[in-house]
């Protein structure tokens, strides 16, 4: 069910924050990363009981992301709380160490114990993360850079790191000829209206997954677009769990006349904008 996804991705955020991309159970450096993980988890339990403010929070932070409906978004939302959870794991690796050989010797040990994290980022960051920097820019009249994406880091696969991160910047540019094609005042209409506010600089309105002609057009006369924007990335959506964003097209041509579309090197359509003709919008059921 959808908890169980979310946990399963919260771990997997976790070891990748940890290994970037050393995550094969088969390797040391995994199961170092597991240990490391645990221990922050049973850390923020016990500072938790213990009513002390980080660990509560640690554990509200997690009960958030595990009821939130989006598990493909959990490199990104855990973030925040992966430093903290490091830290309750060098705290319950010195509580530990003071139980069985005093505090003297849990004292010496867990300052020891804070250069563990180090040994498990740096070679990642040094032999990973600069290499794929340091790549030459992408041949193309494109200003942006798959170097410049997150995703292209924290994918191990570099085939599918690049297609995550060429879909990204399909997306920047979709918004830039968004802002060439349309008037200023346009209303565009997409699954994220923040974003055409702030990347194409025109309203944004909100559009809900809709399979039907009936939904679509009760959106279209709530909403009065001008236009309708759809793309196979849904920024909430990223694992596609609900399916393509982009299925979409089929309730919305018949309210509707093509203006551009982007496709990729294979044929396939990564992006559809659409003109909304109002009269159609009225005469429908």
């Amino acid at each position: 069910g959808l908890m169980g996804n979310n946990i399963s991705a919260l771990i997997d955020a976790w070891l990748n924050a940890i290994l970037i991309y050393w995550g094969e159970p088969s390797r040391p450096v995994f199961m170092l990363a597991s240990l490391v993980g645990a221990g922050g988890a049973i850390g923020a339990l016990v500072r938790a009981a213990r009513g002390a403010a980080d660990g509560i929070y640690v554990l509200v932070f997690v009960a958030i992301l595990v009821a939130w409906p989006f598990p493909g978004q959990m490199y990104r939302l855990a973030l925040p709380v992966i430093p903290l959870l490091a830290l309750h794991a060098l705290w319950a690796c010195q509580r530990l160490i003071a139980r069985l050989g005093g505090e003297r010797l849990a004292h010496d040990w867990g300052a020891a114990a804070s250069i563990f994290p180090l040994v498990l980022c740096v070679p990642p960051v040094l032999f990973y993360i600069a290499e794929r920097a340091r790549l030459p820019a992408d041949a193309g009249a494109s200003e942006y850079r798959k170097t410049d994406i997150a995703e292209f880091y924290r994918i191990p696969d570099r085939a599918s790191a690049e297609a995550s991160a060429l879909q990204q910047i399909g997306i920047f540019e979709d918004m830039e000829q968004i802002r060439r094609t349309t008037p200023e005042g346009a209303r565009v209409m997409w699954y994220a209206p923040n974003y055409v506010a702030l990347l194409a600089g025109r309203c944004g309105v909100m559009l809900e997954r809709s399979a039907d002609l009936a939904s679509m057009a009760a959106q279209m006369r709530a909403a009065k677009p001008d236009y309708i924007y759809l793309a196979v990335v849904h920024p909430r959506d990223s694992a596609q769990r609900l399916g393509n964003p982009i299925d979409a097209v089929g309730a919305a041509l018949p309210f509707s006349d093509g203006v551009w579309r982007r496709s990729n090197a294979r044929g396939g359509v990564e992006s559809i904008f659409l003109k909304v003709d109002p009269s159609r919008i009225v005469s429908a059921p």
